[in-house]
């Protein structure tokens, strides 16, 4: 008999293939709100991270919702967009949260999420400070 070839699952690919989508989207907002509107480049990329972070938290209560199998294909990993919300999605995370009623109930998103909102806001009041303080 022969032997049975089996393919080893890749770790990472979903999360991976996620990052490139959230990215790309948002890299393109981001390129979008700099060259046509003029926008400085943090507030850009804050703003094209809440529209990219928070299209991928849709994206994925949409795909929760059809896989009632609870078979996980085509969502996107919570690793995925807990990064997506640290490097500056943390709005779009936050309002993706409340708004689609997403990843309400887990701790990580819970308790991270709010975190990464008031870093963002720190860096941003650090930013302005140094721009028009004393």
């Amino acid at each position: 008999m022969p032997a049975r070839i089996t393919q080893r699952k890749r770790r990472g690919s979903h999360t991976n293939r996620a990052m490139v989508t959230g990215i790309t989207l948002w890299g393109g907002t981001t390129a979008s709100l700099v060259f046509a509107l003029g926008l400085a480049l943090y507030p850009a990329w804050l703003l094209g991270g809440t529209l990219a972070t928070f299209a991928m938290f849709g994206f994925d209560k949409l795909q929760a919702k059809r896989d009632t199998g609870r078979s996980g294909r085509g969502r996107v990993p919570e690793r995925a967009l807990l990064l997506l919300s640290l490097i500056g999605g943390a709005f779009g995370g936050l309002a993706g949260m409340i708004i689609f009623r997403h990843k309400i109930r887990t701790t990580a998103f819970v308790i991270a999420v709010p975190l990464f909102v008031l870093l963002h806001v720190g860096v941003a009041w650090w930013l302005l400070l140094g721009r028009y303080g004393n």
